[in-house]
This record gives C-alpha cells, sequence and structure tokens, in this order.
C-alpha cells in the first residue's frame, strides 16, 4: 500500500485531542482580551485546522462543522451563508464537472490522444506527446483524480511500447505530475483555485477571472511542465534509450464523426467565452452551464446517461469544502480574529523577512510547497494558508492577491510523497510501491528548487507587469 506510514488510529485521535486542547488554551488565555467573537473565531479556525492536518474526517465534514459553528456563536449571518452557496463559481464548477463527464463518456479524450500518439517517434518525443495530451485535459476537466482515471487506461496502452522497466517508472512519475503541475494554469483546474478566488473576495482583494488567471499562472504552468518532462527524462532514461525509436501500436484510433467535431467546437467556444466574459458581460457559470447541456446532449447521442449519472459526477463535497471556507475566512474577517493573527505574527517573523518583498515571497512560496507533507488535500491546504498565512501578511503591508496566488500554486507542488495528491497515489498502486517513492524523491527535490524560484520570480517580476495584480510595496530586497 502506498501512502503515510501507518500509524494507530488511537493515536491520532489522542494527538489531535492533545492539539486541540493546548491550542483551546493557549488562545484562551492569550485572548482574554478580544471581544467574544474574535475569541470564537479563533478558537474555531484553530479547531479546524487541527482537524484537517490530523484526523481522517473528511475535509468538507470539518468544513461545515465550522461553518456552522461560525453560525450558532453568530460569527456569520444567514444571508452570508446563501450568498456563498450561490456564488457564480459554484455554478461554474458544477458546469465544469459534467462538461468533463460527458467528455469521457463519448470517449473524445482517447481518441484525441491515439492521433497525437500514433506512429513511429522517439521515446522523447512520446513523452513530450503524452505531456501535451495530459496537460490539455486541465481545460475541460475540473478534478486532477478525474483526470488521472481517464489517462490511467492510456498509461496502460503505452507501457507495452516502452522498452524497459526504467521508461516504465519514468512514464508512471511523469503523468502524474503534469496533471498536478498543469491544473494550476487554468481557473477551473482544481478546486483549490475556486477556493482562493472566493477566499481573496471575501479579504477585498482583487476579483480574478479566466483570462487573468490563464495569463498569470499558465506561464508558470507551462514552463514547470517543460521542465518535469526534460528533467524526467535526464534523470530516469539514458540518452540511447531517449533517441530509440518505438510504436504505439496498442492505441488504436478511430476517426471523428460528427459528434466529435461538435463536441470540440462547443469545448472551444466555451473557454474563448469564459476568457472574454469581461467583454461579453456573461458571467462564468452562465457560460459554463450553457455549455454544459449542450455537450451533454451530445454524449447521450453516443453514451447514454442517466441524470442521476450526471449529477453524481458533481464533486459536492468539493463544493461544499469551497462554500465553508469562504464562511470560515469571512467570519475570520469580520470578527477582528485576521487582525490578531496579523499582531502575533508580527512577534513571530523576524521583522527583516517581512520588510522585503522577495524574502517575504519566498517564505510564502515555500511553506505552500512543503504543506503537502501534513495536508494531503490541496483544497483543505489553500483553505488552511490562506486565512492564516496570506492574509495575515497582507496586513502586515504586502498585496493579498500575490500572497494568494503564490499560496494557491504553491500548494499545487505535491511531488514528495505519494500522498500528497490522489493522481499520485493512483498511478503509484501501477508501480512497485517503493520504486515509486523513490524515483518520486529523484524528481521532486529537483522539481521543487526549480518550482520555486519560477512562482517567486514570477510574483515579483512578471505579475507587477501584468497590471493584474496590485503591485506589491516598493521594498527594498
Amino acid at each position: 500500500m502506498i501512502g503515510r506510514t501507518a500509524v494507530p488510529a488511537g493515536a491520532m485521535r489522542a494527538a489531535a485531542w492533545s492539539g486541540f486542547a493546548l491550542c483551546f488554551a493557549a488562545i484562551w488565555f492569550a485572548t482574554s482580551s478580544l471581544e467574544p467573537p474574535a475569541r470564537s473565531a479563533l478558537l474555531i479556525s484553530g479547531a479546524a485546522i487541527l482537524a484537517w492536518c490530523f484526523t481522517v474526517v473528511d475535509e468538507w465534514q470539518t468544513g461545515c462543522a465550522a461553518s456552522g459553528a461560525f453560525w450558532v456563536t453568530g460569527a456569520i449571518t444567514t444571508p452570508q451563508i446563501v450568498s456563498a452557496a450561490t456564488h457564480d463559481l459554484i455554478g461554474l464548477l458544477i458546469a465544469a464537472y459534467v462538461i468533463g463527464f460527458a467528455v469521457a463518456r463519448t470517449g473524445l479524450m482517447d481518441a484525441i490522444a491515439a492521433r497525437l500518439l500514433q506512429g513511429s517517434m522517439t521515446v522523447a518525443t512520446l513523452f513530450r506527446r503524452v505531456a501535451i495530451v495530459v496537460a490539455a485535459t486541465a481545460f475541460f476537466i475540473p478534478a486532477t483524480s478525474a483526470r488521472a482515471a481517464i489517462l490511467l487506461p492510456i498509461h496502460r496502452l503505452l507501457e507495452a511500447s516502452l522498452p524497459d522497466a526504467k521508461t516504465h517508472r519514468a512514464l508512471a512519475i511523469l503523468i502524474p505530475t503534469i496533471i498536478l503541475l498543469s491544473a494550476g494554469a487554468v481557473l477551473t483546474g482544481a478546486a483549490a483555485h475556486l477556493v482562493a478566488v472566493e477566499l481573496l473576495s471575501a479579504a477585498g482583494g482583487r476579483q480574478l477571472g479566466y483570462w487573468p488567471w490563464l495569463i498569470a499562472a499558465g506561464p508558470v504552468a507551462l514552463l514547470s511542465c517543460i521542465v518535469a518532462v526534460h528533467l524526467g527524462l535526464w534523470l530516469f532514461v539514458d540518452h540511447d534509450c531517449q533517441q530509440q525509436r518505438v510504436a504505439a501500436k496498442s492505441m488504436v484510433s478511430r476517426p471523428f464523426d460528427g459528434i466529435d467535431y461538435a463536441m470540440m467546437a462547443t469545448i472551444t467556444a466555451t473557454i474563448a467565452g469564459w476568457i472574454t466574459n469581461n467583454w461579453h458581460g456573461t458571467g462564468l457559470a452562465t457560460v459554463g452551464m450553457a455549455s454544459a447541456v449542450i455537450v451533454s446532449a451530445l454524449a447521450q447521442c453516443r453514451a447514454p446517461a442517466s441524470g442521476g449519472s450526471y449529477i453524481r459526477a458533481v464533486d459536492w463535497k468539493i463544493l461544499a469544502l469551497l462554500i465553508s471556507t469562504v464562511l470560515i475566512a469571512e467570519a475570520l474577517l469580520s470578527s477582528g480574529a485576521v487582525a490578531v493573527l496579523a499582531t502575533a505574527f508580527l512577534h513571530i517573523v523576524p521583522p527583516f523577512i517581512l520588510r522585503s518583498d522577495a524574502l517575504t515571497v519566498g517564505m510564502t512560496a515555500a511553506i505552500a510547497m512543503l504543506a503537502h507533507l501534513v495536508i494531503p488535500s490541496r483544497s483543505a491546504r489553500a483553505a488552511v494558508l490562506i486565512p492564516a498565512l496570506a492574509l495575515p501578511i497582507a496586513n502586515a503591508g504586502h498585496d493579498v492577491t500575490t500572497l494568494t496566488m503564490v499560496i494557491v500554486l504553491g500548494t499545487g507542488f505535491c511531488q514528495l510523497v505519494p500522498y500528497g495528491a490522489k493522481p499520485l497515489l493512483i498511478f503509484a498502486g501501477q508501480s512497485g510501491g517503493r520504486e515509486f517513492k523513490h524515483d518520486l524523491i529523484r524528481l521532486g527535490l529537483p522539481l521543487m528548487a526549480i518550482y520555486w524560484i519560477g512562482l517567486v520570480g514570477s510574483a515579483l517580476m512578471f505579475w507587477p507587469v501584468l497590471d493584474f495584480f496590485a503591485q506589491t510595496r516598493g521594498n527594498a530586497n
């Protein structure tokens, strides 16, 4: 089995309850002068973070329980709950799940992959083409785990054409790595992105749409995918093997028919509609829902499915987590708890770090990238780090939008341990467990350093030029 080192459930529960007791006592005595709402907000948020980190309770259940506690204590109101649940991004995510399900049912992804991967080519070329196919799925399949499940059969078919065990292992590492890195390019690539956008909106930061996200995060994702492919080839496949010609004979291509062309045209029009929504004024959710109806109707012509299947295709747990994290952030802001966290943060972090944009962004990126060692769920990582890290640092004078983007893209790096993300676990099950973990460390450590440099460099030099984010303070770096 691939995952964490086995720890007795009783020990985990004891650690969680002990941590909660210590957190409760520390906050209770340290905040005796605070108003009750801020005190309650810190206690409830601390309990939620401990539950996300150290218990086996689902993230969405923890988030909903915390939201309920905030509502009972009066930190959030019923209109705030309704507003969070009916936000445009909720509709966008639902539409993206339905579109992804319809595309998977029609076999369109398999047909495109077969077109690109058929024929004779070198191993290096095959790896690059696989990376292109994998990265492209980020634009119309919102969940990384769903992408991994769809691409796993393609990986199995390609294995038969690879020359040796080393290339098998390299491909098994490459596919989930590209899934995770490419997800950062688009707003709908991961639920954590929508968590970040919602939290940013609640904190009064810039409203980020599909196009600003693509322009800001796309280059980071693209460059990291290119580096990952060539780093993987260099680490795992020797030069002679890279130039060896192979043919994916098991990939059977079928001609595109009218349904395929109609679906590709609809998806292209959908992405164009999302990109240009500031021009035409139609909401992201409206565009997505219209596309979902058309794509579902086309899918029914080839592979009929019940309405219940489409409903089950939506990850309602992620939606519940998304709504609850927004409510947690609003409770922390409205109660004044964020100001308390900012004051405490200023006492903990050396002043010279917060006086420098480069050091602040570098520290934030490093924490976000290493968080997967403690919190397996990416959405939970974003839900924890943005209120606990981005908002307090922003109160110290730094730009909240830049910090939020650094955190959410940093949480997309999960390549040090298999339990860091579901795609890694899925592909680890297809390889030798010990070998996969060893290969992951070999790739993850150098990739982490390169990804950190690219992310910090983008935040400091590229994003301010775009004028999508407010430039951070002009501190001496």
